[in-house]
């Protein structure tokens, strides 16, 4: 949508606001982008990426989709009507956010979750878990009958 508004509003002189946020708004989705295929990439060559790795790129992505939606959907930006660039910028912001704050979850509860995101068991204790003890049903000659 970026694209479009800008073939059809912006001319040689492409230095107007409306312009220079469109300008954003389609280096922003190529980013994005982008960065998505390298860790994708990654991940299948390596089988993952680090998880370091992955909450410093979330990092980057959430905070260029905060100015993205500044940008975009407010004042001059090409985004302020109501349409699909308006959405799927916010969307996005949505999706960046969300990815960001499990990342953030995952980090600060200490948890490492493999690919599956079945909870490994992390800890020095053999990897054995224990359950909760289970009550004692004693049986008494009266309950046979």
């Amino acid at each position: 949508s970026s694209c479009k508004f800008f073939y059809e509003f912006c001319d040689e002189d492409s230095s107007t606001p409306d312009c220079v946020r469109t300008k954003y708004g389609i280096a922003l989705g190529c980013f994005g982008f982008v960065l998505s295929a390298i860790m994708c990439l990654i991940n299948i060559s390596l089988g993952s990426a680090g998880f370091m790795v992955e909450l410093v790129m979330s990092f980057i992505v959430f905070a260029l989709n905060c100015a993205g939606i500044g940008l975009i959907t407010f004042g001059w930006g090409p985004g302020t009507f109501l349409g699909n660039l308006y959405f799927f910028t916010w969307l996005i912001w949505g999706i960046s956010g969300y990815l960001l704050l499990s990342l953030v979850t995952e980090f600060m509860g200490g948890g490492a979750k493999g690919n599956s995101g079945i909870e490994m068991d992390t800890g020095a204790g053999g990897g054995a878990r224990q359950e909760a003890p289970q009550p004692i049903v004693e049986e008494t000659i009266t309950s046979r009958i």
